[in-house]
Parts: structure tokens; C-alpha cells; sequence
């Protein structure tokens, strides 16, 4: 009887401990962002837009202001010649490139890294909206459109016909996405960008697109679709005050 009674305390009080630590243990990483701990405040959406420049400037992986990426522009005009030592920008220089060059994969994986981080920020922000200001949600979207604008842009003006995705989502399924043609790029561009410009502010704070950088952009857009009029019409008044 006492064997038992022994045996039984000690099943209960191993339980209790075992229990005890495992509810000490199971906690969430302080340190590690997930989706349930991000997106709170007005902090977080700010990080995560500061995030979206990032592919932009990546040196060696294909950013579009980075090293390799302003090579791989350069490369395809002719006031600048390559040696082959560096092969995936001679061939670009070649015009002899390939869908295994490592580099133009790599900008094209960016492009698409941050119209992923893009959309996430709208998507999240409509989810949260009842959360935060007018004002609030209008700069976010504002800054959110001119960026995404941006890069289809570029992405539009690199490599012609693309995957048009608008939405964020790591769901395999939603992964297979038809190309759509440089125009029809071009016109989201555009629109994301004329929404931004009435949302941005004309004063410039560091770090965030105004008002101008949008029409920029989208006078860019009317250049390379040759369209002079409307060129004119977005770019001229940025040669004057304010």
C-alpha cells in the first residue's frame, strides 16, 4: 500500500513539474517578428515600409540601384564595354544572356520581393484600418502605391511582359501567375501612381516619396510609351516651385 501511495505521488508531482516547466517554456520569441506579433502600431507599418526600399539597393543580388543591377543597365548600352570575367554581365553586354544568369534572376526575384512586401503592408493595413487616423492610413497607402508603382515600372521597362501580382500570399496555389503584357503593367504603374501623388505630401521628409517623385515616375512612364503630350504635361510643372 505505501509502494503505491509512493508511486502514485510521484506520477503526480512529476506531472505538475513537467507541466509546470512546459507552460514556462512555450512562449513566444520576443526577438522574432511573426504575424501575430507585428503590424501593432504605427511603428511597425513604418519598418515594414522602410523594408520595401530594400531591393532597390541591394549590392550584389540584383537590386536595381545596387552594383550588379546599375551593371546589368549600363551593360546594354554602348558608351561602356565588360571584360568576361565577370560572365553574367558580359553576356547581358552580349546580348548573348540567358534565364540562368544569376544576376538577372537575381533582379528579378527583387522586383518581386518588394511588390510582395508591398502588398502585405496594404493588405495588413485594411485588416487594421478601424486601428489608425485617416491621415495615418492615407500616408501609408500613398508611400505604398508610389513604391509599388516604382518597381512595375521597372520591372515593365527590364523584362517586358511579367507576372502582374497585386496581392500577397504564401499560399503555394496562388503561386502560378500568367504573364501580363508590358502595357497592362505600365497602366497599373500608372495608376498606383497617380493615386499616390494626390495622397503624398509636396514637402519632402527624408526617407518618404512626396507628391513630385510620383508624377516623376509616372512622366517616365508617358516617355518610354512615347506618349510626349501627357509627358508634358506631368513633368513640366515639376520644373517649377513648389
Amino acid at each position: 500500500m505505501k509502494t503505491y501511495i509512493k508511486t502514485t505521488l510521484t506520477i503526480l508531482i512529476s506531472g505538475m513539474l513537467f507541466s509546470s516547466c512546459e507552460d514556462q517554456l512555450n512562449q513566444a520569441n520576443p526577438n522574432q517578428a511573426t504575424e501575430d506579433t507585428f503590424w501593432k502600431d504605427e511603428t511597425d507599418f513604418n519598418l515594414a515600409f522602410t523594408s520595401s526600399s530594400t531591393p532597390l539597393k541591394n549590392a550584389l543580388n540584383g537590386g536595381y540601384y545596387g552594383t550588379r543591377g546599375v551593371m546589368l543597365r549600363i551593360a546594354r548600352a554602348d558608351e561602356v564595354d565588360f571584360r568576361n570575367d565577370i560572365s553574367d554581365v558580359y553576356t547581358v553586354n552580349r546580348f548573348t544572356n540567358s534565364n540562368t544568369n544569376s544576376l538577372t534572376q537575381g533582379m528579378f526575384y527583387q522586383f518581386y520581393n518588394a511588390l510582395y512586401r508591398t502588398n502585405s503592408i496594404m493588405q495588413k493595413l485594411e485588416e487594421k484600418k478601424e486601428q489608425f487616423s485617416t491621415d495615418f492610413q492615407n500616408s501609408v497607402k500613398g508611400e505604398c502605391l508610389f513604391i509599388r508603382g516604382f518597381y512595375l515600372l521597372q520591372l515593365a521597362k527590364e523584362f517586358k511582359d511579367a507576372p502582374l501580382r497585386l496581392t500577397a500570399s504564401q499560399s503555394p496555389s496562388t503561386f502560378p501567375l500568367a504573364k501580363s503584357s508590358q502595357a497592362d503593367i505600365w497602366a497599373q504603374a500608372k495608376e498606383d501612381l497617380k493615386t499616390a501623388a494626390s495622397l503624398l505630401p509636396i514637402t519632402n521628409k527624408i526617407g518618404k516619396p512626396t507628391q513630385g517623385a510620383a508624377y516623376a515616375a509616372l512622366g517616365k512612364i508617358y516617355v518610354y510609351e512615347e506618349n510626349w503630350q501627357e509627358a508634358i504635361n506631368v513633368l513640366e510643372p515639376l520644373t517649377q516651385n513648389p
